[in-house]
């Protein structure tokens, strides 16, 4: 299954081709900023509060069928965004 993939190899394309998913877009993507929990907080190595940037995206077939959502926080004051 996807998720098993994700986790097997750390990478939603190759996760993604593993299930038969030969091409896939990027849908949609939404930033938003948020403070970090506790749990976040360890995982980043940051302070309880940080400032984060929240992702969460949808990945589609070329038919447009949703084939991935996906939730990621950044550590703010350290990452850059850059969409085109």
């Amino acid at each position: 299954n996807l998720e098993d993939a994700i986790k097997e190899h750390n990478s939603v394309t190759i996760a993604l081709s593993k299930c038969g998913v030969t091409d896939y877009k990027r849908h949609s993507t939404a930033v938003k900023a948020v403070l970090s929990d506790a749990v976040q907080s360890n995982h980043l190595r940051i302070k309880l509060g940080d400032p984060l940037l929240r992702t969460e995206s949808v990945n589609t077939d070329l038919n447009g069928n949703p084939i991935e959502f996906g939730i990621a926080h950044f550590s703010g004051p350290i990452v850059t965004l850059n969409y085109t």
